[in-house]
């Protein structure tokens, strides 16, 4: 009896242990059927991750090459890049950024992926000159350097994220029907973001926007502001550059300027206390691209009517009251203490 016992509950062992195994290759063979169902998509800048998401929902791997708190003006790609790269379906690329430049070609090699595509999404865009204010140069002529920053552009944005939609189609046919519903969508709510900015800024009255770097110079196109950028050539500013920024600052009845991160804090603070201007952080390469916009247009709407901080101190005022110093009150003073 104890033998029957005995094989009945080895068979048990068995049946259960046979069950398990199988049920977890299953397991493992759903996780990577889901992972070969995945497009791996590979982004530039981190708010492109946000358009791929949108359009691609669950069908989608998407990371950014450039991490958060990186500049792609001087970020160099890592292993990690290297190795993503290596299977990525796609690269959805700005096409104009330092970083691109640099390391498309290494990028690009380094795919193993016999299906891999390249995206430039800048080609078909109306592209602008950076405003960069160099030596010789008025107000408002630029420097012949494309401005790589077309994200910051909700109209342009509206472009690239059809051709984003265009290309998943391509790959995954599967799920064609659901990206072009999902960009639908999320085109329809940028494209009223887009009116809304307009409306907004429509009601503010001085439209020169300071900047440091100049990130926001498409944005600045599609809603009818002038920028002056205070950098040069992607560089810290000369003396004279210094100078003349602020002439224009104050000309323009200027009370912000506005930082991002990676830009010179003591730089920007020298300029601030010489200008009389509040310093402004905005957010170019914020994660949550149309929450951004929406909150960068709220913030422009109070500081672009902004008052200098030290109205009437600054400029000839300071001069006229030196002058008054010197040429009467100093010699009144000599005078007192001749005659006391």
């Amino acid at each position: 009896m104890r033998c029957k016992q005995t094989v009945l509950l080895l068979l048990l062992g068995f049946i259960l242990t046979t069950s398990f195994s199988v049920a977890g290759v299953n397991n493992d063979n759903s996780r990577k059927e889901l992972n070969q169902a995945s497009v791996k998509v590979a982004v530039t800048i981190v708010p492109q991750v946000e358009w791929i998401e949108e359009i691609g929902g669950e069908h989608v791997d998407v990371s950014p090459l450039i991490p958060a708190g990186q500049s792609p003006h001087t970020y160099n790609p890592t292993t990690d890049d290297l190795i993503f790269m290596s299977e990525a379906d796609v690269w959805f690329s700005i096409g104009l950024t330092d970083f691109e430049t640099a390391n498309k070609g290494a990028l690009i090699s380094a795919s193993e992926n016999p299906s891999f595509q390249y995206v430039n999404l800048s080609i078909g865009l109306d592209l602008l000159q950076e405003q960069v204010h160099n030596e010789g140069l008025v107000m408002n002529q630029v420097a012949s350097n494309v401005d790589p920053h077309i994200w910051l552009s909700p109209t342009r944005t509206i472009h690239m994220l059809g051709t984003i939609r265009d290309k998943l189609q391509e790959i995954d046919p599967a799920h064609s029907a659901e990206y072009a519903t999902n960009a639908a969508s999320y085109i329809s709510r940028l494209t009223d973001l887009n009116s809304t900015i307009a409306y907004r800024l429509s009601a503010v009255n001085k439209t020169v926007m300071l900047v440091f770097h100049p990130s926001w110079g498409y944005f600045a196109d599609d809603f009818g502001l002038t920028l002056i950028a205070l950098e040069e050539d992607g560089k810290d500013p000369s003396s004279a550059h210094f100078v003349k920024v602020i002439d224009e600052a104050r000309a323009n009845d200027v009370g912000a300027i506005f930082i991002q991160e990676e830009v010179s804090v003591s730089v920007a603070d020298a300029f601030a206390r010489e200008a009389c201007v509040e310093i402004v952080q905005l957010y170019p390469l914020a994660s949550d691209y149309y929450n951004n916009l929406d909150w960068t247009t709220d913030l422009l709407v109070v500081k672009l009517d902004q008052e200098p901080v030290c109205k009437g101190v600054p400029g000839f005022t300071i001069s006229i009251a030196l002058f008054v110093l010197i040429t009467v009150a100093i010699p009144i003073l000599i005078r007192r203490k001749k005659n006391g």
